[in-house]
């Protein structure tokens, strides 16, 4: 935890924005993920669509770099999937992006091909990433 109170009004305040950038979230169940220092975090479908409120102004700040990196790795092509940013408030109240669903690494064994492939696609997106110009 990581010590900030979020009120129950703020909370019902950030999911009538992603419902109204979503339209009708039906049975979808918005899930609160207290956990960040920075930012207030919001997942659908265990991640298919996550939403990002600052805390501070200073961190809304931050997520004009956040976003313009997002957005940069858009025109990247690598096995190594990215989020894409999808929402955006013109002041940067929050944005969302369409999340990268699947088991983390940490859940799933790996013999040494698939040890090899996972590291060669790091890699690749590693490569791909100096090359950028943020």
């Amino acid at each position: 935890m990581h010590g900030q109170q979020v009120t129950p009004d703020v909370r019902r305040r950030d999911e009538a924005v992603i419902r109204q950038e979503l339209g009708p979230v039906g049975h979808r169940e918005i899930e609160y993920v207290d956990e960040g220092w920075d930012s207030r975090v919001y997942l659908l479908n265990d991640g298919e669509v996550v939403f990002k409120f600052p805390r501070s102004d200073l961190v809304r700040a931050q997520f004009r770099l956040e976003v313009d990196a997002l957005r940069l790795l858009e025109n990247v092509s690598t096995a190594v999937q990215t989020p894409r940013v999808r929402y955006e408030h013109p002041d940067l109240e929050y944005f969302g992006y369409a999340g990268v669903v699947g088991r983390s690494l940490a859940e799933t064994a790996l013999d040494a091909t698939g040890k090899a492939a996972v590291g060669a696609a790091i890699g690749g997106f590693l490569r791909a990433l100096h090359q950028l110009d943020l």
